[in-house]
């Protein structure tokens, strides 16, 4: 930042206005000198621009960084969610499947006692020798 110090110039520019010098140059003046910032104040100035590109530089990069890292994580926390709600409809599915499977199951145990029961009131058979099978024809004929 450039400093100045308040000060009258008036005194030291009334004899150049009065004398109207064809060879007068603004920089004759100590106004000129006082005001104009050193090389010292141009180069910090300098340095100081440099630094803040460098810093907004910086921020940029962060600012990139954090939005990649929250895109991210916003994406990773939609994948969980699809995979949470796949696996409640594939276990809805499998438990359909499941329900489907032990009903047909059930079904076919009691189809098969049904089928049981009236094989042994009205299919009785015997296997064996001849003479096995007679005796076997006896007791079912006389008792």
């Amino acid at each position: 930042m450039i400093k100045t110090q308040l000060r009258d110039f008036h005194e030291e520019m009334k004899p150049l206005l009065e004398t109207q010098d064809p060879t007068f140059k603004p920089e004759h003046l100590s106004m000129w000198s006082e005001s104009l910032p050193s090389e010292q104040t141009q180069a910090t100035h300098g340095h100081q621009l440099v630094s803040c590109d460098e810093k907004i530089d910086e921020l940029t990069v962060n600012q990139c960084r954090l939005q990649f890292e929250a895109d991210s994580l916003s994406l990773a926390r939609d994948a969980a969610q699809l995979a949470r709600l796949f696996g409640e409809e594939s276990k809805t599915e499998r438990a359909g499947r499941l329900a489907k499977v032990c009903h047909l199951r059930q079904e076919n145990q009691i189809g098969s006692n049904l089928v049981q029961k009236h094989m042994e009131k009205a299919c009785r058979f015997r296997c064996g020798s001849i003479g096995d099978l007679q005796v076997e024809l006896g007791k079912a004929m006389g008792g």
